[in-house]
């Protein structure tokens, strides 16, 4: 009874462990540049992509980290130029 009670008790604390590591950003840099903070990078729970990006998936945590990037910029200047603006010169 104890093992089983023991076994339980381990394989709980394993399971939530791995939930919070899976949902863990790795998306390193934690500022926010003009408010606009990076896209978070997750778990996808695909081991062949395991990186994902507002829905897309990545092989490597390069290129999440470059998605990140990306859409942090693109947001930076979306703030400061709004595309209205852009498409009316």
């Amino acid at each position: 009874m104890k093992f089983t009670t023991t076994l339980a008790l381990f394989s709980a604390v394993a399971l939530t462990n791995a939930l919070a590591i899976r949902q863990a950003n790795s998306q390193t840099f934690s500022g926010a540049i003009g408010g606009i903070a990076a896209t978070p990078i997750l778990d996808s729970g695909n081991p062949d992509r395991p990186f994902a990006v507002k829905g897309d998936t990545f092989v490597n945590l390069g290129a999440a980290l470059q998605r990140s990037c990306d859409q942090q910029f693109n947001a930076c200047t979306e703030d400061v130029t709004p595309l209205e603006d852009l498409r009316k010169e």
